[in-house]
């Protein structure tokens, strides 16, 4: 949305929109609205006639305001001398804040607008997943990496329980070992004492 569309509260026109259209009158199809419309509200149709635009919202917009066209009054080149907006350019220069607003693109009719939003909102829905799975990745490689951390922690620290402990037994059985020692010794100097009483 970024990109296309405005931000919500931004207000502007029908006329930079890309989902402004003009109908072509012997067809009846939505075209593009090009520079002539958007500048002075005329339309040149598929047969080659200038015409007054018959503007329209190719989404239906509530925000677009439908301009009444002076039916009866034949078309005539723009002049500096009119004092008065045509009705097509005060409809569609008004400022709106329309939520289906997209830039216009010249060259594109509303169709093709509407299909560069679909496209565009899937690669941002696309992106969005990426973002969303590399996220998960990188949160269960680092939680596997945290608990490879604690186990690696757990084994050094029942490795330095298991040495300490040897050392302990080791220390315990040289103390009783020369304990031991000592009482024979001690015994070997007493006894003697013990057998003259």
């Amino acid at each position: 949305m970024k990109e296309i569309q405005h931000d919500l509260g931004t207000m502007n026109t029908c006329s930079e929109c890309g989902f402004l259209g003009a109908i072509d009158t012997p067809t009846g199809n939505i075209c593009e609205a090009k520079g002539l419309t958007r500048s002075n509200g005329r339309f040149v149709d598929s047969k080659g006639h200038k015409n007054h635009a018959n503007v329209v919202c190719y989404k239906d917009s509530p925000a677009f305001v439908q301009p009444v066209l002076p039916q009866e009054e034949p078309y005539t080149a723009p002049s500096d001398k009119s004092s008065l907006p045509h009705p097509v350019i005060e409809a569609i220069t008004r400022e709106s804040d329309c939520d289906q607003w997209i830039k216009y693109r010249p060259g594109k009719s509303p169709q093709e607008h509407e299909m560069l939003e679909l496209l565009l909102q899937q690669g941002r829905e696309a992106t969005a997943e990426k973002e969303r799975t590399a996220a998960w990745r990188e949160a269960d490689v680092t939680s596997r990496e945290t608990a490879e951390h604690k186990s690696q922690v757990r084994h050094e620290e029942m490795m330095a329980f298991n040495r300490s402990s040897r050392t302990l037994h080791l220390l315990v059985g040289f103390l009783l070992a020369l304990l031991a020692s000592l009482t024979t010794l001690v015994a070997a100097k007493l006894l003697p004492f013990f057998h003259g009483i």
